[in-house]
């Protein structure tokens, strides 16, 4: 894989790297669009970079009648590999490496994949983060505000979460030209959400186990055989298994295991009438990088209220970034304490600071910093800080919650992510 060769290192950190925009994650939605000859003509899409371009066309993915998104969480160049059959075929069609988004978190990364634009274009800065309208730091992932977490009470409240967006999605589109379209997701998560953001709540179908998503994309193939078909399957189980037992786990493999072989099962069992009509890409939003015990630090309570006399909100959270909401005139003292605090194993910026490097898109400068924070804490790799309550919260009454893998920062596997995509047909000829 090629994955130094496409992102730089950030102001000159080994293992910190700046997206890629001509060669990113939130490409791949309007490239399976260019794929049905639907033309989001407002997106960048991956036809327009020639060296992805020549595989594209080599792999027979124009003209398509049906298009299958395998989105894997998780899943980052230097994990792949553990995918036997898969890598291998992969390697075969010539499959690309892109970049992910900053953050690196699915809260960011899904919405730029489904709405084809950056994080600071969209709006969904990262997992927990300030919506000032709200008076709120809000957990996007659950549709919740973090001071009364339950899942979706901002929707079932009434608010219209899509107002939290600063530019809308395309899948209308797709509406015009009588594509089918349908969103396979875990059903504990289907129609929840993200979803609300996504504009695809009435579209998203449940599945108990991926080996019921992938038959249910072949029951939907099969059914409205001969009319053209976007179907997105979002596959959680590698992101657990990476933070639970960390990225490059035995239950990281088995998880990859299954994973393989589904899609390739499903890939042989489709029909060839349809198969020759219908791409398979497989990608994923951002890879992991495990939690070295030696640089995880705590935030104690005594510590914590000495911080907050310079912030004006509680902190937010991306994982391994935290967002800081800073009174004026205070963030030399956050980025002070915040340094202090890290040490080399990690980088406490301004948002002027990260928005010229990180967030180049930006055109709302007054509302992506109020969201993603006026002081940003970037963990390097295998480091993570976290508050003595969010600790606590973690512990479970039979044994403790370990997480051994996260993600959010912008290490190289958390930045670059695999692509592959090929005509199914040709899927085929090298499955073993």
């Amino acid at each position: 894989m090629q994955e130094i060769n496409i992102v730089e290192p950030f102001d000159g950190n080994e293992d910190l790297f700046v997206p890629n925009y001509n060669q990113n994650i939130f490409m791949t939605m309007p490239t399976a669009f260019r794929m049905l000859d639907v033309n989001a003509v407002d997106r960048k899409n991956l036809f327009d970079n020639k060296n992805c371009k020549w595989m594209l066309e080599e792999n027979e993915c124009l003209d398509a009648e049906n298009v299958v998104n395998v989105i894997v969480d998780s899943l980052g160049t230097q994990q792949f590999p553990q995918a036997d059959r898969l890598f291998k075929i992969y390697e075969k069609l010539n499959g690309i490496v892109l970049s992910s988004i900053f953050p690196t978190i699915t809260s960011a990364a899904i919405p730029s994949i489904h709405s084809g634009l950056p994080p600071e274009r969209h709006g969904i800065m990262g997992h927990k983060i300030l919506f000032p309208h709200l008076g709120s730091v809000v957990d996007t992932l659950k549709m919740a505000s973090v001071n009364a977490p339950g899942f979706d009470l901002l929707y079932r409240s009434g608010i219209d979460v899509k107002l939290l967006l600063l530019e809308r999605g395309i899948y209308t589109l797709l509406n015009e030209e009588n594509v089918l379209h349908a969103e396979l997701l875990p059903w504990e998560i289907a129609g929840t959400g993200l979803s609300h953001l996504l504009e695809t709540e009435k579209l998203s179908i449940g599945y108990s186990d991926i080996i019921d998503g992938f038959s249910l994309a072949k029951r939907i193939l099969e059914k409205y055989e001969g009319r053209k078909t976007l179907i997105n399957i979002y596959v959680g189980l590698m992101d657990s298994m990476s933070h639970i037992y960390g990225p490059y786990s035995k239950e990281y493999k088995y998880a990859m295991d299954h994973l393989e072989e589904v899609v390739l099962n499903f890939t042989k069992r489709l029909n060839e009438n349809i198969a020759k009509k219908s791409v398979l890409t497989l990608f994923s939003d951002h890879g992991q990088d495990g939690l070295e015990q030696g640089k995880k630090m705590l935030v104690k309570e005594t510590e914590i209220k000495e911080i907050s006399n310079f912030l004006r909100f509680p902190p937010g959270r991306s994982g391994r970034v935290m967002h800081f909401y800073v009174k004026e005139d205070c963030s030399q003292d956050v980025v002070d304490w915040l340094t202090k605090k890290v040490g080399d194993n990690g980088l406490a910026l301004t948002f002027n600071e990260i928005q010229r490097k990180l967030l180049p898109e930006t055109r709302d400068l007054d509302a992506i910093r109020s969201r993603v924070g006026d002081v940003i804490l970037i963990m390097k790799k295998g480091a993570e800080m976290k508050t003595e309550k969010e600790e606590e919260e973690n512990k479970a009454e039979i044994i403790e919650k370990t997480f051994l893998g996260s993600h959010g920062s912008i290490t190289l596997n958390e930045i670059t992510v695999p692509y592959l995509a090929s005509n199914i047909n040709r899927i085929k000829n090298f499955i073993e």
